[in-house]
């Protein structure tokens, strides 16, 4: 992927990355850590295009980010598998650097957050068809951030729900 590349038909993915991708933490998840999650005592949890400083710069990763009752970031996930064309960047296009940042563990491509309402996790679309990697994480409230992915979620959580038990 080079900084040229397109992110849309018209928009230049460094365009994207300067203009677009939010920081997280950043002021979009201070205001919704403030006005949402504080107020109503609730987790949120929501997708944008993102920087990653920390593993590289000049990318944007399509990122599922959650956020507590007290309005802190505590989970921040970076979309791993692709089922279309997408020029978001994923862990596996910058896997040495993530590996560095992160680990080559499952936990560094499949994050959970231990919360007081159990262990939460993110997958975002078509990762929602391998549901069993944020369960074998101990997950046990996946969010799928797309509608249509929660059947293949419940499927394969009822195949590892022995594991679970």
């Amino acid at each position: 992927m080079t900084a040229g590349r397109k992110i849309s038909s018209d928009l230049p993915h460094q365009h994207a990355y300067d203009k677009l991708a939010i920081d997280v933490p950043g002021p979009e998840t201070e205001r919704i850590g403030k006005n949402i999650a504080k107020k109503y005592g609730t987790y949120v949890i929501f997708t944008a295009k993102a920087k990653w400083p920390e593993v590289i710069k000049n990318r944007v990763f399509n990122t599922a980010i959650l956020i507590n009752p007290d309005g802190e970031v505590i989970l921040k996930h970076a979309k791993n598998i692709v089922g279309t064309f997408e020029t978001s960047t994923t862990p596996h296009d910058v896997y040495d650097a993530w590996v560095k940042s992160f680990g080559d563990g499952l936990d560094a491509f499949f994050q959970v957050a231990d919360t007081d309402i159990g262990k939460i996790g993110s997958l975002i679309c078509w990762e929602g068809r391998g549901g069993g990697f944020i369960l074998s994480s101990g997950c046990f409230v996946p969010i799928d951030a797309k509608f249509e992915n929660v059947k293949a979620m419940v499927d394969t959580a009822k195949n590892h729900a022995p594991a679970n038990n």
